[in-house]
């Protein structure tokens, strides 16, 4: 004799639909998706930990598929993803933008040679402020305000 337990029951339910808002294609993305960029930030306990290696190939990967990218250099004890990318030191870096004398961090991208792969560098020094001018919300607005499909930032260690 079966038991009601062991009987299986199948209950579809019903899909609630708003017939005043229409699917969007398959295969389409929503067109609010392209106006912030997609940050990946990579951090670390401590320096040494190939941190800048591994943003640097992540920068030239998502650019090799065709995504915009920009790289940031977030150390403030000045980092190297310059070199990984193959680029001189930029004279201003992201601390020009913490002390507030950039206005954006558009205007400190530079050019490297790969193609699609933007940078704002690190600097040579040490940020100079322990007190930065932009705060955190300042920070993230100036990333979403960049034109780009990712932004790479490159974290330096805790104790720097």
């Amino acid at each position: 004799m079966d038991s009601p337990e062991d009987e299986a029951i199948d209950v579809e339910e019903p899909v609630a639909t708003d017939p005043e808002v229409e699917p969007a294609p398959a295969g389409s993305e929503v067109a609010d998706s392209r106006s912030r960029p997609h940050v990946i930030a990579l951090a670390a306990g401590r320096g040494g930990t190939g941190r800048s290696l591994l943003a640097a190939n992540i920068a030239v990967y998502l650019a090799q598929t065709g995504k915009k990218v920009v790289a940031i250099d977030a150390d403030p004890a000045g980092g190297s993803l310059h070199l990984l990318l193959g680029s001189a030191r930029p004279p201003r870096g992201f601390g020009e933008f913490l002390r507030g004398k950039a206005e954006g961090l558009t205007q400190l991208i530079v050019d490297t040679p790969v193609a699609g792969v933007g940078l704002v560098g690190g600097e040579g020094s040490a940020f100079g402020s322990t007190r930065p001018k932009q705060t955190a919300k300042g920070i993230l607005a100036a990333i979403a305000a960049l034109e780009v499909d990712f932004v790479v930032l490159d974290l330096g260690p805790p104790d720097s």
